[in-house]
């Protein structure tokens, strides 16, 4: 089954009258789409929004979605899926050139019905007779189905849509009343199934704390443990400001853990003392958590170099339709550089973390003493290093200590 979008076959005029009138009978309508390269998932998308109010905010989210479906999934996919042996380079191929491609669209099309766990039905005319295609999902999931109902003309795809439905959608119009002369516009509003009428998705409310804490201003200036105001206190609500701060005294029942590193799962109210290297200050005192840039601090009674971090917090996929999710369970690690799914393409949810890190560099004694304070909400970062390369690094570097790192990491790709 064909689908691209930029070539159009000799009879599709015909082909559209056939279906437009058994379409009809149904009470439904064929909406026009873009013949740009990749109609499939525009007509996909348009269904989807307009009929089930899916959580995406453009077509294009969706076909990286479907991609992403299939790459993770690829023995799932080995039947469907031929005379290619860079599966991953030709689906970059036809995102980028939006070319017709008939084996990459047939694919998207099954993957499409699995990440959005929808029943795809394509009305297609076949020797001047009308056909019905349909296909199902193929991989189990909880969520309730969806029907996602396309026309095919040739090599073009285009959205099937309720009729009551999208005539509601045209008529809500908008006018614009401080305009000079008034204008009507029309704004199609998505529904929610074909017989209600949908609603907008609520605008996400910026965690004010997180974002001060995200803040240049914040990350550029020196604190100290004096001041009421200082960003070591443990903020509540305005006017509600913990009398805690993290000088010492916080940690005065805790006992100090000499170690030569921190452990990976740092958490709680925590006091460690291990040596450091003044050329790496900071690197004999890692864990496996994520910590935003450290800020300058000082204390009373305390002279020498003082560093203070807030923890980045972690961020979460909460799209129940997510593919991630339906075999692995929520996603918690995989998201893009604009936190973003790389599973479903939803903007994963931020969950701050309220715990804080403080460093006292005694430099006389070449010891640093790490205050940990607070509980994490976030998992621990586990970066796997691999014995037998760290080995051949050592060779490499004992045989020739001249030889720079990039040439020696070169060496052994």
């Amino acid at each position: 089954m064909g689908g691209g979008g930029r070539e159009e076959c000799s009879d599709q005029f015909d082909e559209s009258i056939n279906i437009d009138n058994e379409l009809e009978k149904d009470n439904q309508v064929r909406i026009p789409i873009i013949s740009d390269g990749h109609c499939l998932v525009r007509a996909f998308f348009k269904v989807l929004t307009n009929k089930y109010h899916y959580p995406l905010k453009s077509y294009f989210k969706l076909l990286h979605c479907a991609c992403y479906e299939i790459e993770d999934n690829l023995p799932f996919y080995s039947d469907k899926i031929t005379s290619y042996t860079n599966v991953s380079y030709e689906l970059d191929k036809y995102k980028r050139e939006r070319k017709y491609n008939q084996n990459i669209v047939d694919l998207i099309i099954y993957a499409l019905a699995n990440c959005t766990n929808s029943l795809v039905s394509i009305y297609y005319v076949h020797n001047g007779v009308l056909k019905t295609h349909e296909i199902p999902p193929t991989r189990h999931s909880e969520v309730p189905e969806r029907r996602v109902t396309l026309v095919r003309l040739g090599e073009h795809y285009e959205a099937v849509l309720n009729a009551d439905m999208f005539k509601r959608n045209i008529e809500n119009t908008v006018t614009i009343v401080d305009s000079p002369v008034k204008r009507e516009s029309t704004v199609l509003v998505p529904s929610d199934s074909e017989g209600s009428q949908g609603k907008p998705p609520k605008e996400r409310k910026q965690d004010s704390e997180s974002e001060s804490e995200n803040s240049d201003e914040c990350m550029s200036t020196t604190y100290s443990d004096n001041s009421s105001t200082d960003c070591d206190l443990e903020k509540g609500k305005r006017g509600n400001v913990s009398p805690k701060k993290l000088t010492p005294e916080v940690w005065e029942d805790v006992p100090i853990t000499k170690c030569t590193a921190l452990p990976l799962d740092i958490d709680g109210n925590s006091v460690y003392e291990l040596p450091f290297d003044a050329n790496y200050r900071m690197r004999s005192s890692v864990d496996g958590r994520k910590w935003k840039r450290y800020m300058l601090s000082k204390r009373f009674g305390f002279k020498g170099m003082r560093r203070l971090a807030h923890c980045a917090g972690s961020f979460l996929c909460n799209n129940l339709l997510c593919s991630f999710r339906k075999q692995w369970g929520q996603n918690t690690v995989h998201f893009d550089k604009k936190n973003n799914c790389k599973y479903c393409g939803i903007t994963a949810d931020h969950l701050p973390c309220k715990a804080r890190k403080v460093w006292e560099f005694n430099d006389a004694r070449e010891t640093v003493t790490v205050y940990h304070y607070g509980s994490h909400t976030c998992p621990v970062i586990v970066k796997n290093k691999s014995e037998s390369a760290v080995a051949a690094l050592k060779k490499k570097f004992e045989a020739n200590p001249e030889m720079k790192p990039q040439r020696a990491v070169n060496a052994l790709i």
